[in-house]
């Protein structure tokens, strides 16, 4: 598994976006977000799964 620094960017990336993810649906159970958000939400942490796959080799 390859340590660059681009590596650790797109590991840090999914932390934040999985956590950015977790509160939005939280937030949309609440009916605080609606599902627009929601899916913006969705995408970005497909993005940055798809970014350390594609550094990684592995998927998240």
């Amino acid at each position: 598994m390859d340590e660059s620094a681009e590596y650790r960017q797109a590991e840090a990336n999914l932390k934040e976006a999985d956590r950015q993810l977790k509160k939005a649906q939280e937030a949309h159970k609440a009916g605080e977000i609606d599902d627009a958000r929601l899916d913006e939400l969705i995408r970005l942490r497909q993005t940055a799964a798809e970014d350390v796959q594609r550094l990684s080799g592995q998927w998240y």
